[in-house]
């Protein structure tokens, strides 16, 4: 696994970080990758088009994203800037999916999101979670198996998630 990080300017910038890095993220000896997007901007039609500028570019990336009230990026803290990281996989197959809480309770959607991309071989769980009102404890207890993977929640319901097979 080997990740690499970078500022998110406009598609320009994007396109020269992902020529830079092609032998990376082309490699044929990679499984999977995964870009996560970190975005003190909060405005849906930048991180929609920057989404769809990872996909043209690297277009078996899997992407996931929240929005932040601060970016770390090299041990540095930033504000209104959008942070990229990319996850290259060897041996690891990376699913995710976006979730809506909508009628059912926490602990349902817990159990909705483990069996539409858990397996017994899943060792890695990320989800971030948007709301004020969401009983994080309720959805992890919807997981079987939630505390034997490593579990990372960010609460800063729509919930976008993705495991990691390793």
């Amino acid at each position: 696994m080997e990740s690499i990080n970078t500022y998110y300017e406009d598609y320009v910038h994007l396109s020269e970080f992902v020529e830079s890095n092609h032998g990376l993220l082309f490699d044929s000896e990679r499984s999977d990758i995964l870009v996560q997007i970190f975005s003190g901007l909060y405005k849906q039609d930048v991180i929609a088009r920057l989404s769809a500028e990872i996909a043209t570019l690297v277009p078996h990336a899997k992407i996931i994203g929240t929005t932040t009230s601060g970016e770390i990026m090299n041990g540095q803290v930033t504000g209104l800037k959008i942070v990229l990281s990319f996850t290259v996989f060897r041996n690891t197959t990376v699913k995710t999916g976006i979730f809506y809480k909508e009628d059912q309770d926490e602990f349902n959607l817990g159990r909705e999101v483990a069996s539409t991309l858990g397996s017994d071989k899943s060792k890695l769980l990320i989800l971030f979670a948007t709301g004020v009102s969401f009983d994080s404890d309720q959805m992890l207890k919807g997981i079987p198996g939630g505390n034997l993977l490593k579990v990372f929640l960010s609460i800063p319901v729509n919930v976008e998630g993705v495991f990691c097979r390793i």
